[in-house]
Order: structure tokens, then C-alpha cells, then sequence
């Protein structure tokens, strides 16, 4: 498909801690700099905060949406059901609205390069039916409507479909044993009928979890862990609460292009909050920033 026919469906369930409003201005703010298409953003406002909403008011591409709220258990697998089933109700109205093509994000992960949108869309190929990051998929999916209707997926994969043989090899060749996130159903639906699907790689560390952030294929950045979900209790993984020794590790390995992006677009508040006084010293200093 020609590029000036592309019309993108951007999806965000947005869930965002009341100490957070900065990141979603830079959130917001990259999607308006580094998108070259026509699209349009899809925000699910079930989870945000009220007074969040006079953001969205302000960019004419983003069209709220009140979701059919979720109703299921509040057990410890609510987070990935609750997102699967708000982004599900965004992915359809955006197929109504007649899009082409669906790119997923977190209301955390941004693109961070100019054209970002037709880097990606030129790799999605008859054999490359879907591109996203991993292990937290929706952090970054992308995808062509038509594939979306040939597989009509579950984002989150059945709990039939995790005991079959096929999912067990999905586990191996992904070495993602007893990971289960919103997005994986799609992966597997593609991996299972023999087509290929693209996986970014974290160019940041190869276990990124220990860290505040992660940065794929120099175009998405993904701060993790810094999201509330309504009536839940908190996870435990606030960047708030982060040691001094991750933070340390952290430093020095970002790549130039990603440091010269956070030094425009973050504070030391934004990624570091409540951090310690000999911790903000550290980061005061130009190794960060360079």
C-alpha cells in the first residue's frame, strides 16, 4: 500500500498516576513532532484522571472514548485482562473509522524518531504480518487491518490456547515461560499459523526490567511501571522506588540519540521522582546528558 493511502489508528488505554501529567505532555507532545501519516489517536479515558482530559481537548488528532467498562474479577491478572479489553474496544471503533493500520502504545512508550510510523510500515510484508516490542507488547504493536481481520485475535491469549502444544512452542521460541501480556495472543496467532512476526530489540540492556526504561531499534522508548489502575492496590514498582544502584547502572548507556531526546523532553523529576539528594547530585552531573 502506498504510503500517502496510509491512514493510522493509534490506540493508548490511558491510566495515569496524578504525579505523572508531565509524562503524558511529553507522551502526547512526540506523537505530534515524529508522525509523518495521517492518523489519528484513540484514547481510552475509562482509567484517567478528569482533569487530565483538557489535554486532549488541545490536539485535534486524538478522539477520546468512553469504553464499555470492565467488570471482571480483580485478581491478579486484571491488568492484562482490563487493558486487553479497553484496547480491543479502541481497535474496533478506529476499523470502523475505516484506518489501514493499528499501532498500539502504552500511555508511557512514545516514538522518539521523526517518521517512526513509515519506518515501520515499510517492513510489514506478506511474511511480516506484525512488528511490536517484547516481553510488553502493546507497549509498541503494529499491524494492517486486513491481518487483524484474517486472525481476528484475542489480545490476550485463552486460556485454552495456553495449554496447547503450539503455545508451549510459542513459550520456547520466545524463552517467555509462564509471560503472559495483553498482545501475545496476536503474536501467537501469527507464530502458530507459520508467519513471522517482527520483535524489536531493547538496545539498552538485555534485561531491561532492572532498569527505569526501555529503548527499541533507536525509535520507541518504554519507561515501564509507571501506571495506576483504577480500584486496584498500586504495584509495587513505582519509579518512586527505585535504588540508587539501578539508577547508577542506568547512567552512561544510553545512546547518544536517546540522550539528546530526554535531555529536550525529561526532567531528572520526571524519570527519577523522590530520589535522594546524593542520588540527584549523581544525575546533575553531564554524564547523563551528554
Amino acid at each position: 500500500m502506498s504510503i500517502n493511502l496510509i491512514k493510522l489508528g493509534i490506540v493508548v488505554v490511558y491510566w495515569i498516576d496524578d504525579d505523572n501529567e508531565k509524562l503524558l505532555d511529553i507522551h502526547l507532545h512526540q506523537f505530534k513532532e515524529n508522525t509523518a501519516s495521517n492518523f489519528t489517536l484513540y484514547a481510552c479515558i475509562n482509567l484517567l484522571n478528569p482533569r487530565f482530559l483538557d489535554k486532549f481537548n488541545k490536539f485535534n488528532f486524538i478522539r477520546p472514548i468512553k469504553c464499555t467498562d470492565y467488570i471482571g474479577p480483580n485478581d491478579a491478572k486484571r491488568g492484562a485482562k482490563e487493558h486487553s479489553h479497553y484496547l480491543s474496544q479502541l481497535i474496533n471503533i478506529a476499523i470502523k473509522d475505516g484506518v489501514s493500520h493499528i499501532a498500539i502504545f502504552h500511555p508511557d512508550s512514545f516514538p522518539v524518531r521523526k517518521n517512526w510510523d513509515y519506518k515501520y510500515l515499510d517492513l510489514l510484508t506478506d511474511n511480516i504480518e506484525l512488528i511490536s516490542i517484547f516481553p510488553h507488547m502493546t507497549g509498541f504493536m503494529l499491524f494492517s487491518v486486513a491481518i487483524y481481520k484474517k486472525y481476528n485475535p484475542n489480545l490476550l491469549p485463552s486460556d485454552e490456547e495456553q495449554i496447547s502444544r503450539d503455545w508451549q512452542e510459542f513459550e520456547k521460541y520466545n524463552k517467555s515461560k509462564n509471560l503472559v501480556e495483553s498482545g501475545m495472543g496476536f503474536a501467537y496467532n501469527i507464530f502458530s499459523n507459520g508467519k513471522k512476526w517482527l520483535k524489536l530489540s531493547d538496545i539498552l540492556y538485555k534485561n531491561s526490567s532492572q532498569l527505569y526504561g526501555e529503548y527499541f531499534d533507536n525509535s520507541i522508548f518504554h519507561l515501564g511501571s509507571a501506571s495506576d489502575y483504577k480500584n486496584r492496590t498500586r504495584r509495587n514498582i513505582s519509579i518512586n522506588n527505585k535504588d540508587k544502584s539501578i539508577i547508577k547502572s542506568f547512567i552512561g548507556i544510553f545512546p547518544k540519540f536517546i540522550k539528546k531526546a530526554l535531555k529536550n523532553n525529561f526532567t531528572e523529576k520526571i524519570l527519577f521522582h523522590e530520589i535522594s539528594d546524593n542520588n540527584t547530585r549523581f544525575l546533575k552531573n553531564k554524564k547523563f546528558f551528554v
